[in-house]
């Protein structure tokens, strides 16, 4: 796996963790668009070993993860709505469920 951390360059604030299957090509501007489609804010990205990845709050400072050891980290999700019936398949057989 590798890790992308999308954060602000002033504050070191990290506003988004992408983390992405190593054979997947994604360019670093694709993930800056998903994070912020308007681009209005200057945001920088910075890949990491998912390995290394804090099991706490972080920051980037002077290119490098920092720990912040007062912080949380936040949960993680999607915006997507469920629309219609969903439909499983279990991939060793193939077969819808």
């Amino acid at each position: 796996m590798r890790a992308f951390i999308v954060h602000r360059p002033d504050s070191g604030e990290v506003v988004h963790v992408h983390i992405q299957p190593c054979d997947l090509e994604v360019e670093l501007d694709e993930i800056l668009t998903m994070v912020e489609p308007s681009r209005e804010s200057r945001l920088d990205v910075l890949e990491v070993p998912f390995d290394k990845l804090p099991s706490t709050g972080f920051a980037v400072r002077e290119g490098q993860l920092v720990e912040l050891r007062d912080a949380g980290t936040g949960a993680g999700g999607t915006n997507e709505r469920e629309t219609g019936e969903r439909t499983y398949v279990d991939v060793r057989r193939g077969a819808a469920t």
